[in-house]
């Protein structure tokens, strides 16, 4: 009997406690389930300061990103896509579309909460986990809405190539001169492009309309009268 009890004893001795913020918490040494933050243990909040002497001890108990101080993937959310972080200032959870994954994120809706949605950056365009979007060099940025159960609206983006035009070009042949039409697209000077009326036709180009030909002496920028939703802070 004595051997019995002595064997249930060294059990219960080397079976880890459950951490305290469940599968969220790294702590999972029996002696030290408490997370103060940033990967350290102690036994409870009160050894914080003892034993993470590096670390602020948060007041984010009760929600998901209890002890954390540093920007980490969500755990157990399936994707890089989305970070979060307990905020020093506020003791509340802030989230963010993670500018470093595994791709390029951006967000589709302008919030820092947990409905926060992150979508992989599309192609030709310059993302950093905000909601802001660019376009790479003649390409501008656009926004389409789309309706989401539960979530709201989300405003998914994509970029357009500058608009296309045709231009002529003059070829001297055993038949004399004559002009062949061409098509190009308008070109843009930055490679973080905010918007449609930065691509423009380049000087020098030949153009032709009802009037007759003409060369275009400066560098013509393409105008919209039409409404856009807005993707980048009035500047």
């Amino acid at each position: 009997m004595r051997k019995f009890a002595l064997f249930i004893w060294l059990i219960t001795l080397t079976v880890p406690a459950v951490a305290e913020y469940g599968d969220l918490s790294p702590c999972l040494r029996y002696d030290r389930p408490y997370h103060c933050g940033g990967g350290c243990c102690a036994e409870n909040r009160s050894m914080c300061f003892t034993r993470c002497p590096n670390i602020s001890v948060l007041s984010c108990e009760g929600t998901e990103c209890a002890g954390y101080t540093s920007w980490v993937v969500i755990p157990n959310s399936g994707s890089d896509a989305r970070q979060f972080r307990c905020n020093t200032s506020t003791k509340k959870c802030e989230y963010r579309c993670n500018p470093s994954g595994s791709n390029t994120y951006y967000a589709t809706n302008d919030t820092d909460s947990s409905s926060l949605n992150c979508q992989v950056c599309p192609d030709n365009c310059n993302c950093d986990g905000t909601y802001t979007v660019t376009g790479k060099k003649g390409y501008y940025p656009e926004r389409y809405p789309k309706q989401m159960q539960g979530i709201g609206t989300l405003y998914i983006a994509a970029c357009t190539r500058c608009p296309e035009y045709e231009y002529l070009t003059q070829v001297i042949g055993s038949q004399g001169a004559h002009w062949l039409i061409n098509t190009g697209y308008g070109i843009t000077d930055s490679n973080a492009v905010k918007k449609v009326t930065e691509c423009y036709i380049p000087a020098g180009k030949f153009l032709s309309d009802d009037t007759g030909k003409y060369q275009v002496t400066s560098d013509c920028y393409y105008k919209t009268t039409s409404t856009v939703i807005p993707i980048y802070p009035a500047n």
